[in-house]
């Protein structure tokens, strides 16, 4: 039967239609499998490859330590911070050190005298209490740690002792007290400052409190350094050891205005180097002593700064008005061993210079001919000049001063062991003839 025109187009025409639904259909089920993959892919996250951990001390870690020594708050130096308007500011103090301080790691100063609050007022010499402004001021300049074991610590009693302890905690808690306590739980604890897992321990003690003595209930308040508590002390320092890599000892030791080294303090070094300690930055003679490396009994090598002299002060002869910063800088290595990799003396010179916000300090290379000739000094000593004071430095610190920044065990101070005129024994006064009259 043969087929018409119009039929065999309507079978090309069904052919056709049959083979693109074919076509379609096997497009369709490539573009799903497509389409499949493509959510696969997508859905795949990349583990990502995790950095290799930086080490920020990849040589060992540091801690640069800074000390100042007395801040000897006659009635002077505190009336130098009152202005015109009745209000009190001390910053001026520290103008001219502040950058030394805050670059430092940790800084340390001696405060002399205790806060005993604003109610009581100004007083100097012989029973001292600064106002709590002054506080302000130490913590503004940007000092870490306080030293308020001293001989002037009871000047007030008790109750002026838990009234500093009390203003330190509520207005500047970020600022370490060591030397006095508010309970026999603090009293036990050892402050550990630490930089990059470095622990360094502090101890803070005094020989003496001008003949006051602590109630018996309250024994606790203060850190003595005496043969009663030497067995104390020894285990503190154990303590210390166990809990730190290194550990520093700031005594408020020696004879007045001696710029030698008195029995005391010989002995108290010894037993410190013998106990391990590793540095020992010592206040309270008002001049400055020499600095020496001590050997212990087990080999144990131990930095010695005696005396720091007045950070400032209104006494009245020439050898007071030079102080010092010490700088020293303590290493921990990979292996965990710990040394002072540098040590050095920046001495300061006190501008005694009685007007509203005029009392200051000045690193002595900072001090020139034109601020000497303001300094009243010499209305009382004739011999002080800037000359004299390098000479002192020299005198006490021998190579230390004039060669710069010292290395472990090779530092010769220099200094003798002879006193500065006529010295009292450890316990004498603050006045070197006076701050009432001054």
């Amino acid at each position: 039967m043969k087929l018409n025109s119009v039929t065999r187009c309507k079978r090309l025409l069904s052919l056709v239609l049959a083979g693109t639904m074919m076509l379609t259909a096997f497009t369709g089920c490539g573009s799903d499998k497509k389409d499949k993959a493509s959510k696969d892919k997508k859905t795949e996250i990349a583990t990502p490859i995790e950095a290799e951990p930086v080490d920020p001390y990849p040589n060992g870690v540091d801690v640069s330590l800074i000390m100042v020594g007395d801040l000897l708050m006659h009635e002077r130096v505190q009336l130098s911070g009152q202005l015109s308007d009745g209000t009190y500011s001390y910053d001026h103090m520290f103008e001219h050190v502040k950058d030394d301080v805050q670059a430092a790691d940790c800084a340390i100063i001696n405060n002399e005298v205790i806060y005993g609050g604003n109610d009581l007022g100004i007083q100097g010499y012989p029973n001292f209490s600064a106002r709590d402004e002054v506080a302000d001021a130490v913590a503004n300049a940007g000092f870490d740690v306080v030293l308020h074991a001293s001989n002037h610590t009871m000047d007030w009693g008790v109750n002026a002792i838990e009234h500093c302890m009390s203003y330190w905690e509520s207005a500047h808690p970020e600022v370490e007290v060591l030397g006095i306590h508010p309970s026999p739980a603090d009293a036990s604890e050892i402050y550990i400052y630490e930089k990059g897992g470095f622990k360094i321990a502090m101890l803070n003690y005094t020989y003496g409190l001008n003949g006051f003595i602590l109630p018996d209930e309250d024994h606790y308040m203060i850190d003595m350094l005496d043969e009663d508590n030497k067995n104390k002390i020894a285990y503190d320092i154990r303590r210390a050891k166990d809990m730190a890599d290194a550990v520093v000892v700031f005594p408020h030791w020696g004879t007045e205005y001696n710029l030698g080294v008195d029995d005391f303090q010989k002995d108290w070094a010894q037993f410190f180097a013998d106990e391990g300690v590793d540095l020992v930055l010592g206040d309270h003679p008002h001049v400055v002593e020499p600095v020496e490396w001590i050997t212990g009994k087990n080999g144990n090598q131990m930095l010695c700064y005696y005396s720091m002299g007045n950070f400032i002060s209104t006494q009245e002869t020439a050898e007071p008005m030079l102080g010092l910063m010490a700088k020293v800088t303590l290493h921990k290595d990979k292996s965990g061993a710990v040394s002072i990799s540098s040590y050095a003396v920046e001495p300061l010179v006190t501008h005694r210079v009685v007007a509203e916000k005029a009392m200051t300090t000045y690193r002595l290379r900072d001090y020139t001919p034109a601020l000497a000739a303001e300094n009243s000094i010499t209305e009382y000593d004739d011999r002080w000049s800037i000359e004299f004071m390098q000479n002192l430095c020299s005198e006490v610190f021998g190579d230390l001063y004039t060669g710069g920044t010292g290395t472990a065990g090779s530092a010769d101070s220099g200094a003798t062991e002879e006193g500065l005129g006529e010295s009292t024994e450890t316990g004498a006064d603050d006045s070197q003839n006076g701050d009432g009259t001054d």
